[in-house]
């Protein structure tokens, strides 16, 4: 890169290890963006967390949150994609 006389050394040295590494946080930052989408898809049917309480079962898969009775039956569903919009 040629050397431009009337811009000193002392100053263009700062300046390029500053936007070195804006570019470089930048370029971190689109790549885990890019990256988390695919390592951290949790779908489907695999529950994710479950907790079990005396008379209920609470259930939380990678699509919806299930809270069911003891029995199995469901008293009430909170679909994720909804809080996503």
């Amino acid at each position: 890169m040629a050397k431009l006389p009337f811009i000193p050394d002392i100053i263009n040295q700062p300046r390029r290890t500053l936007l070195f590494a804006g570019v470089a946080g930048v370029g971190a930052f689109v790549a885990t963006k890019l990256l988390s989408q695919f390592t951290f898809n949790q779908g489907g049917d695999e529950v994710v967390r479950s907790a079990t309480f005396e008379n209920f079962t609470f259930e939380e898969t990678g699509d919806e949150m299930t809270l069911r009775e003891k029995n199995g039956e469901v008293i009430f569903v909170v679909d994720k994609a909804s809080f996503k919009e």
